[in-house]
C-alpha cells in the first residue's frame, strides 16, 4: 500500500508539473502571436503612411508641373502659436531651404498661408485665417474675383470671408474659392475653401 501511495503521489505531481509545462507552452505560443500581431499592424501602419505619402507627392508633382516657375521646399509642422487664434505655427525649414519671407506655404490639398519669419532651419507661418494674411482670390466657376479676410470668430470655425465681390457676380454655396494668381504672390489656382454662405454687404 505504501508503494501504491507513493506511485500515486509520484503520478499526481508528474501530471500536475506536465499540465503546468503546457500552459507555460501556451502562454508562449500567445505571446509570440501576440507579438506577431503587433507587428502585422506596424507594418500595416508604415505601408498607409508609405501610401498617403505617395500619394501626397504624386499631388504636389502635379502641382510642380502646374507651375515650373516656382521652386519648392518641403517642410513639415513643428510648433503651433499657443496664444494664437489663427492656428499660426513653424515648419522645419528656413533659409536653409531658400525659403523667404512673404513665400506661400501650400499643401496638396491648396494654400494654408504665408511665411512672414524666417531663421536658417525655421519658418514662421501665417495662416489663411489670419486677419493680417490677404490673397486675392476668385470663384473658380466664373472667374469672378475679390480677397481673403479673416476674423477671429470666423478663425474659430475655421472660415474666413471673401471680400469685394460683385453684387452681380452670381457666386453661389458650393462655388469653390481659389487663388487668382493676382499680384504675384500667390500660384494661381490654389483651393483656398468652399462658400458656405453668401452674404451682401
Amino acid at each position: 500500500p505504501l508503494q501504491t501511495a507513493v506511485s500515486a503521489v509520484s503520478d499526481g505531481i508528474s501530471s500536475f508539473f506536465g499540465q503546468f509545462g503546457s500552459s507555460q507552452a501556451d502562454r508562449d505560443r500567445i505571446a509570440a502571436l501576440e507579438q506577431e500581431n503587433n507587428e502585422l499592424w506596424q507594418k500595416q501602419a508604415d505601408y498607409d503612411q508609405l501610401k498617403q505619402q505617395n500619394e501626397w507627392y504624386a499631388k504636389i508633382l502635379g502641382l510642380h508641373e502646374q507651375h515650373t516657375d516656382y521652386t519648392f521646399a518641403a517642410g513639415r509642422k513643428i510648433a503651433e502659436d499657443p496664444a494664437g487664434k489663427y492656428g499660426n505655427f513653424t515648419i522645419n525649414a528656413g533659409s536653409n531651404s531658400g525659403i523667404e519671407a512673404g513665400d506661400p506655404v501650400i499643401t496638396a490639398e491648396g494654400l494654408v498661408g504665408v511665411v512672414y519669419e524666417v531663421g536658417f532651419t525655421y519658418s514662421k507661418v501665417r495662416t489663411i485665417l489670419d486677419p493680417d494674411t490677404n490673397a486675392s482670390a476668385a470663384i473658380s466657376r466664373n472667374g469672378d474675383t475679390g480677397y481673403t479676410g479673416g476674423s477671429p470668430s470666423l478663425a474659430s470655425q475655421g472660415k474666413l470671408r471673401l471680400h469685394t465681390l460683385d453684387r452681380d457676380s452670381g457666386a453661389a454655396v458650393g462655388d469653390l474659392i481659389v487663388t487668382s494668381g493676382s499680384g504675384g504672390v500667390y500660384p494661381s489656382g490654389l483651393l483656398i475653401g468652399k462658400i458656405e454662405q453668401v452674404t451682401p454687404e
